[in-house]
């Protein structure tokens, strides 16, 4: 049997980031014109990350174990908007942490993992509210930019596996057990944005080794 304990303190100076805007742009059209939504891409400033991990693990001598680990990341940037500044880098949740338990033994393998992140920042949002609808003019148009943000999000994941011979084995993997469902929202908590339904994915895999050496 053998552990392992772990605290790790850090902090990352970040001189750059690619992240995603998305800007309301005025279009002319048969009716005048109107607003529409255009998303780009452009680099990000820079920024901070500083934090600390804690981990642990640990062997036990008939094969099983178990891991896991939480991490705090205090991110900052000069990315802002019309109600926050100072906004999170871009996909930096503030807490996360992964578990994991697993047995190892007489050729057989089995995994089970979680894995959690908290809410994250995404990029901002920039809509027009049109005073004068059937304008070409922007003059008396309001543009607001509020941010997207990530909910937090756990995914339960297993992992069966069998060494038939010394060259062969095969491998069941299961992704997103509880079929849970990601999505995003507008600033506001009760202002949903995006939704992406959850699915579960079974993979099957054969996996061989040949030649010299092979299954040492």
């Amino acid at each position: 049997a053998q552990g392992l304990a772990a605290v790790t303190a850090f902090r990352k100076n970040v001189d750059s980031f690619i992240t995603e805007v998305t800007e309301s742009v005025f279009v002319q059209d048969q009716a005048g014109g109107r607003f529409g939504p255009v998303r780009r891409p452009i680099n990000g400033e820079g920024g901070k990350i500083e934090g600390f991990e804690v981990a642990g693990q640990y062997a036990f001598g008939w094969g099983g174990g178990f891991n896991i680990n939480y991490t705090y990341s205090d991110s900052e940037s000069p990315f802002f908007n019309d109600v926050d500044r100072g906004l999170p880098i871009p996909g930096v949740a503030k807490h996360a942490y992964n578990a994991q338990v697993y047995y190892q033994n007489f050729g057989f393998e089995a995994r089970l993992s979680y894995t959690w992140r908290d809410k994250s920042f995404d990029s901002n949002f920039q809509f027009g509210d049109e005073v004068a609808p059937f304008s070409s003019s922007t003059d008396d148009d309001i543009t607001r930019t509020f941010g997207v943000w990530n909910r937090d999000y756990g995914q339960l994941d297993a992992q069966l596996g069998y060494q038939i011979t010394d060259n062969i084995g095969v491998t069941l993997e299961a992704i997103n057990l509880t079929e849970e469902d990601q999505s995003q929202y507008l600033q506001y908590e009760n202002l949903p944005f995006a939704f992406e339904s959850g699915s579960r994915r079974i993979l099957l895999g054969i996996r061989g080794s040949f030649g010299e050496g092979a299954g040492r």
